[in-house]
């Protein structure tokens, strides 16, 4: 594995509220990975109350977080995952691209792809890590934030 000493700081323009919103759909991740798949929320989607823009405290940046993981479609388990980083990013006001591959050379290509779009940070669950340790270098040494999920380890 990767240990946090060989990452990077994060670059001197780059604010703290990028990583708040990246914590932030990653804990959203990790509690709809390991919550019950219970019911919907209820409150409405879009608030049309008070005057500003809305949007969370990603809302004046772009922001886009790639979460790659190896579930299948229909697999219960990863639509909730699916849905619940889908949700966090409309709270936040950021782009969340979720993408899955049960291959793990698949899973690793979709991790590249995300850093050659210039992700602003990267959730992904590791069901193979040594296949995918040299995409998440790559993601590290590129300055994004990589955080992993579902890993066993």
């Amino acid at each position: 594995m990767i240990s946090s000493s060989n990452r990077p700081s994060a670059a001197p323009g780059r604010t703290s509220w990028w990583k708040a919103a990246l914590a932030a759909v990653s804990l959203v991740v990790l509690a709809a990975c390991t919550g019950p798949s219970g019911s919907e929320s209820e409150e409405p989607a879009d608030s049309t109350g008070g005057g500003g823009e809305g949007g969370g405290p990603a809302a004046s940046g772009d922001l886009t977080i790639a979460v790659i993981t190896h579930g299948g479609d229909g697999d219960a388990f990863w639509s909730v995952a699916q849905n619940g980083a889908e949700q966090a990013g409309e709270d936040l006001g950021v782009e969340v691209n979720y993408t899955s591959d049960g291959d793990a050379a698949a899973q690793a290509r979709l991790i590249d792809n995300a850093v050659a779009q210039g992700a602003s940070g990267i959730v992904v669950s590791m069901a193979n890590p040594d296949a995918l340790q040299g995409s998440i270098e790559a993601a590290v040494e590129a300055g994004i934030p990589v955080i992993t999920i579902n890993s066993g380890e």
